[in-house]
């Protein structure tokens, strides 16, 4: 329920702590969405920039049981058009119970985030506890030299 999983069944993972309300998790997207093709990318929705408005977007996508239908959700929180309703789009209320369960979910995101001492949204981390600054996401190639330089250093941040 702490996640969004945008992909999975690959070799390597990259955790993402978003909130939908970040400018540059907005600019991050694009990105993301391409290295769901090479990478397992699983997102932790927070709230530290829009608050309870962030949390509101987001509760009931972790509601969501089908994890396409999850993943498609966070993609449309990202897209030109978010909020408006198109004619193929079905929306199904979650029952209170999961969305304040969603609620505490992203509760416990936040405060992950802030032990962690992030310093803000996107923060992007690969499975092996490497902070990735977005530049290094913008192309599969150089994410993959940076991973393996990487996969045999010790005492990162």
């Amino acid at each position: 329920m702490f996640t969004i999983n945008l992909s999975s069944g690959h070799e390597r993972t990259l955790f993402a702590f978003l909130d939908p309300a970040c400018p540059n998790c907005r600019l991050l997207e694009p990105a993301l969405k391409r290295l769901a093709s090479d990478f397992n990318v699983v997102i932790y929705p927070v709230s530290v920039i829009g608050g309870e408005e962030s949390t509101d977007r987001v509760a009931p996508l972790l509601c969501e049981k089908d994890a396409q239908k999850r993943a498609a959700g966070w993609h449309r929180l990202y897209s030109a058009d978010n909020g408006m309703m198109t004619p193929s789009e079905e929306t199904t209320p979650a029952d209170e119970t999961c969305l304040k369960a969603a609620r505490a979910a992203i509760d416990v995101n936040n405060v992950a985030f802030r032990k962690f001492g992030f310093a803000g949204t996107p923060w992007v981390l690969s499975d092996t506890g490497w902070h990735l600054p977005t530049g290094i996401l913008q192309e599969t190639g150089t994410l993959n030299l940076f991973l393996k330089t990487t996969d045999s250093e010790s005492g990162h941040e």
